[in-house]
């Protein structure tokens, strides 16, 4: 009984500290956002970065809720049912891996999508390294 509670707790609680962060941002943003001028530059900055953390964790939620819920059932499947069914394994594991590699591939990408100024940085680096200067206005 124990066991099975530790293995529940052990998948379920990255998801939890994600959402307790997520909404604890969005709390207390809101309350910097009410304390300060609605035309100071700085409240869309921050809305901008809510905006990108609540994608990232969206993200990171969904890939760790399958890896949860996959693993938990497969630790009660196995005590229950007979194990060893071959396509359970197989899916287990797909899911397994590629779920977090999902979650490794898109973090970067929204994280590029979402800043200008890294996406500014970065094609400057691409055109230095293949040669070509940008056009001078």
């Amino acid at each position: 009984m124990i066991a099975d509670l530790l293995v529940v707790l052990l998948f379920v609680a990255p998801i939890g500290v994600v959402l307790i962060c997520l909404v604890v941002q969005f709390v207390v943003t809101r309350l910097r956002a009410r304390a300060r001028d609605p035309d100071h530059p700085a409240l869309t900055d921050w809305s901008h970065v809510n905006i990108t953390v609540a994608i990232l964790s969206a993200v990171f939620l969904v890939c760790n809720s399958g890896i949860a819920v996959v693993q938990i059932y497969t630790n009660f499947k196995d005590k229950v049912f007979i194990s060893g069914d071959f396509g359970w394994n197989v899916s287990t594991l797909m899911v397994s891996t590629t779920l977090p590699l999902l979650n490794a591939l898109l973090t970067p990408l929204i994280i590029f999508a979402r800043s200008r100024e890294l996406r500014g940085n970065v094609m400057m680096m691409l055109r230095r390294a293949v040669g070509v200067t940008p056009a001078v206005n």
